[in-house]
């Protein structure tokens, strides 16, 4: 793997998602993997590669989740990916002038996160207005409620409106009203082993120009390569000797 240095500019999650408790987004996400996993498996798929792709996005929450569990969910994300590279060939991205991944199977190498202390700004999950002018009181549960969007979340089950199962327009019953960041003004920000926000971690790993130029200058196809043009392949999964918990500690050491 890459040193931080060699990368333009991290793209991460600062925030949890929605106020959901990590839990049941970690729960949500197993069961939600593993279904799409057996789809897959029993020929059942209407689209193998977006299921799989999918289910590797969900396994990454458990992942971050279940920390002592993070090698044998590493090794199964990444027979996945390694099907799907065989399968389908899995590619780089490609923007801002310059190349990336936010593939789950890359980004869970970069096992770390973020801490932040700031000043919060929240609103009503179920209203969308600030908790001290609406008529909903934080957890308390409330019948009767239109399912509707805010930035994208269902005011329902919190979860994004295309995940969710609740139609906009009906009403439904026993929901509850939680406090939902809604903006974030940061004061610090630290990079931790474990952060306490389990799920404020990288969401893409940028490579810069220079970092691609060196990477390719012993292929023999380095003279027809036009960059920001041309496919870069990525063989990771195939490649990869496996996830190492330790691999990024000297990140953390400090000087006796």
């Amino acid at each position: 793997m890459s040193s931080l240095d060699e990368h333009p500019a991290f793209q991460a999650i600062l925030m949890t998602f929605g106020g959901a408790n990590p839990n049941e987004v970690a729960k949500e996400s197993w069961v939600s993997a593993h279904a799409l996993i057996d789809r897959v498996e029993n020929e059942l798929s209407p689209c193998p590669e977006l299921d799989l792709r999918t289910a590797l996005s969900k396994l990454l929450k458990v992942f971050w989740f279940l920390k002592e569990e993070r090698v044998p969910i590493a090794q199964n994300m990444h027979q996945i990916g390694k099907y799907l590279t065989e399968n389908y060939q899995c590619e780089f991205k490609f923007k801002d002038g310059h190349y990336y991944t936010d593939c789950p199977n890359m980004l869970l190498h970069k096992d770390f996160g973020f801490s932040l202390r700031g000043f919060e700004k929240y609103t009503c999950s179920i209203c969308g207005v600030d908790p001290i002018d609406c008529d909903h009181r934080t957890g308390r549960r409330y019948n009767g409620i239109e399912c509707t969007a805010f930035d994208g979340r269902c005011n329902i089950c919190l979860k994004n409106i295309d995940d969710c199962e609740h139609e906009i327009g009906s009403e439904y019953n026993d929901v509850e009203a939680v406090k939902v960041v809604s903006d974030l003004e940061i004061i610090t920000f630290d990079l931790v082993k474990e952060p306490e926000m389990v799920f404020s971690r990288i969401t893409e790993i940028p490579y810069s120009r220079e970092f691609i130029t060196k990477g390719l200058a012993n292929d023999p196809n380095l003279k027809e390569f036009e960059y920001g043009v041309s496919v870069l392949d990525c063989h990771h999964c195939i490649d990869c000797k496996g996830y190492d918990p330790k691999e990024n500690e000297e990140l953390f050491r400090t000087n006796p």
